[in-house]
């Protein structure tokens, strides 16, 4: 942003403002009245895409965070698969059991076993 005159950075900097008071209500946001977040640096360095003191030409960033991207959830083996639900939305809901899947599937196991054995198979379901 080198040989930008000043006046066009300051016009810059007033769209900015601008476009970000169409988005955001500032006197929702009070920081006085923060108390459960609170964090040094200390506390975020190493998390990813947090960068501390960032000087490029012209400018100078105490702290940038990047915009974490969303990946699909990690494979379930296959002989649990049908056990879990597990959506790919990470703001969706949480993964869950399927308690009439895994409830048929331990009737179906337990057809003709003693009650021993089907004591044996509930503690190796739970």
């Amino acid at each position: 942003m080198m040989g930008v005159p000043p006046r066009d950075l300051l016009t810059r900097l007033l769209d900015y403002i601008e476009e970000q008071a169409k988005a955001i209500n500032p006197r929702a946001f009070r920081l006085s009245n923060t108390r459960e977040f609170l964090r040094h640096r200390a506390d975020l360095v190493g998390l990813p895409g947090v960068e501390f003191d960032i000087s490029v030409e012209g400018d100078h960033f105490w702290l940038r965070v990047h915009r974490l991207e969303a990946h699909k959830p990690p494979l379930i083996d296959e002989k649990n698969r049908e056990f879990i639900r597990i959506g790919d939305d990470p703001a969706g809901a949480k993964p869950s059991i399927d308690d009439e899947a895994l409830k048929s599937h331990f009737l179906s196991a337990a057809e003709g076993k003693t009650a021993e054995e089907i004591e044996a198979l509930e503690r190796q379901h739970r």
